[in-house]
């Protein structure tokens, strides 16, 4: 939240922000954005740091929690390596503990979140640093678990420390889509296109908490960059972030079918399409072997593509054929 003589400011997933650790820069959009003009503020250094709501009183529940995983070298480098991965909206984040030392602040904290009813923890904004002075924002979080594991630092030393998955919590619907200008879309940072670029301009809804975080715990099943869009009955269905790709009824009937034989398949997502609203495609490919994909095609049935040899077939074929490992090609 900025102060009263700041135009409202906002953080946009995988865009830049200047860090000058300082609140009082006009330069810094880090500290001087979060902090309202009745404090609290955040620390200036940290990989962990919380913040409270204004007036609440000392040792209160934290309102907002932000992690931070550097990929510059600072003063405050770690001996772990946390796991930021955008193309499948994984974050596996690390504590603060080293070897030798009893306790640390940013753990205490950790361990505070988890000690809260889930409903009750603050969400966590997640950053990366990955040039000095700049932070990127990867994105608006909640904890869906925190563990405690060992790993092995530099020196070879083992070291009990706090391991953080985070969970996508959060969904807005998209009210209208326009095409306009790049000019016409006010930002606070500076775009890579030219000014009269043809852009698509989403107009979203109020930003509302699923009933269910989606949790991000398996990173191998599809890929997808920036911001994210879906369904309705994707955001309703999915359990874990690979599912959100699952647009239609008819991928989730493949999808389950395949899951409960044990069928060995991977996810690949294409490009946004427009179809007909009585006629929706999916976009997800369901990868069964490296020469075998298949797709839902609306009215055509599943588009199945063996090598160079395409046809329509039925999602029954589908599941027989993969249960049977017989060649759908022969």
């Amino acid at each position: 939240m900025p102060s009263s003589d700041q135009e409202p400011q906002f953080y946009r997933v995988l865009s830049e922000y200047r860090d000058k650790a300082d609140g009082k820069v006009p330069e810094d959009q880090l500290t001087r954005w979060v902090t309202p003009d009745d404090g609290p503020s955040i620390a200036n250094a940290g990989g962990i740091r919380s913040q409270r709501i204004a007036r609440a009183p000392a040792g209160s529940a934290p309102a907002f929690i932000y992690l931070f995983t550097s990929h510059v070298r600072t003063v405050f480098d770690n001996p772990w390596t946390d796991k930021i991965d955008h193309d499948t909206a994984t974050v596996e984040y690390w504590g603060d503990a080293k070897f030798g030392k009893e306790r640390s602040v940013g753990n205490r904290l950790l361990r505070q979140v988890l000690s809260m009813p889930p409903e009750n923890r603050p969400p966590i904004l997640h950053f990366v640093r990955v040039r000095v002075g700049f932070v990127r924002f990867s994105g608006l979080c909640v904890v869906r678990e925190i563990t405690e594991r060992d790993y092995e630092d530099s020196e070879g030393n083992h070291v009990s420390n706090l391991f953080v998955q985070l969970a996508i919590a959060w969904k807005a619907q998209v009210l209208q889509a326009e095409v306009v200008e790049r000019s016409a879309i006010a930002t606070p940072w500076t775009s890579r296109h030219a000014k009269h670029s043809s852009m698509i301009l989403y107009h979203l809804g109020p930003v509302v908490r699923l009933d269910r975080p989606i949790a991000n715990v398996d990173p191998s099943q599809t890929s997808f960059r920036s911001d994210r869009w879906t369904t309705q009955l994707a955001l309703d269905r999915a359990v874990a972030a690979a599912e959100i790709c699952l647009e239609t009824e008819s991928e989730w009937k493949l999808y389950e079918a395949l899951k409960s034989r044990h069928v060995e398949f991977r996810l690949r997502l294409d490009l946004i399409s427009r179809d007909p609203d009585d006629m929706p495609r999916g976009r997800t490919w369901f990868l069964l072997s490296p020469n075998h994909a298949v797709r839902f095609d609306g009215a055509n049935g599943f588009l199945q593509v063996i090598g160079t040899m395409q046809r329509f077939t039925s999602l029954e074929a589908i599941v027989n054929e993969a249960i049977s490992g017989r060649d759908p090609s022969a």
